[in-house]
């Protein structure tokens, strides 16, 4: 915990897809077009990659996302990463599965964490 997770009261979830190409592939490009930083140069995806393509990073492991009704267990952690290649899947270059994210099982991620339901 780094003291700025500390401020929230709760798990801090990321759904992230490999599929999303919008963060995985486009925003790391943008640094490098623009000559921002050359040292990203080594492994740009990781430096600049956005979160809803590989999650929290370094050393998180990922949760499987669950169907509706199951049970989550975010008790004791505080930063969570969930992956949802599975159902974040469809889209179109260059942003890929970036805007597919109308699913009952993202939404029963939201109202899990939020202690919505038992």
């Amino acid at each position: 915990m780094n003291g700025k997770d500390a401020r929230v009261d709760g798990p801090i979830i990321v759904c992230y897809s490999v599929h999303d190409s919008a963060v995985g592939t486009l925003y790391p490009l943008a640094p490098l077009l623009g000559r921002e930083d050359a040292a990203g140069l080594d492994d740009a995806t990781y430096r600049w990659g956005g979160i809803g393509h590989d999650g929290h990073q370094p050393d998180v492991a990922a949760m499987p996302l669950l169907e509706v009704g199951s049970r989550y267990d975010f008790a004791g952690h505080r930063l969570v990463n969930i992956d949802a290649a599975a159902v974040v899947k469809n889209g179109s270059p260059p942003s890929g599965a970036h805007s597919d994210i109308v699913h009952p099982e993202l939404a029963w991620v939201v109202v899990s964490s939020g202690g919505l339901v038992s």
